[in-house]
């Protein structure tokens, strides 16, 4: 029996997808002050959620095999596009620092939230592992 099962690797690919968001919203926020820069979007919610769905929208069992969850989670990545609906300022900048900081922080409380799952899952996999610490 394999210790990686589906939610384990929906864990890691969300990490995965957070950490690209986090990148891409501090690079906004780099390139603030350049002219003519434009803001990017990232977004791969949607796309999460449906690669962990069936058809009628249930959630994925967890004796799903792996190696379908693996390739459908395998073949999901973020959108990231410059965002058409941003305000541009006088220098053709399109980057709101307010905005883009509240997107840092609602990011950073993904990411947290995922690892707090992924470390209490390794730890029930341990606690077995060890037969409860016998």
């Amino acid at each position: 029996m394999s210790m990686i099962d589906a939610a384990t690797l929906t864990l890691e690919k969300v990490l995965d997808l957070r950490s690209r968001a986090h990148a891409t919203h501090v690079s906004n926020i780099a390139n603030a002050n350049v002219a003519g820069y434009k803001a990017k979007t990232v977004e791969f919610e949607a796309e999460l959620q449906r690669a962990i769905e069936h058809a009628e929208g249930k959630p994925v069992p967890m004796i799903r095999k792996d190696a379908t969850v693996a390739r459908d989670l395998a073949s999901l990545d973020a959108n990231i596009f410059e965002d058409g609906n941003a305000a541009m300022s006088g220098d053709g900048n399109t980057v709101n620092v307010d905005s883009e900081q509240a997107d840092l922080a609602k990011n950073y409380i993904g990411y947290q939230g995922a690892v707090k799952l992924l470390n209490k899952k390794m730890a029930m996999q341990k606690y077995v592992i060890t037969e409860g610490g016998r």
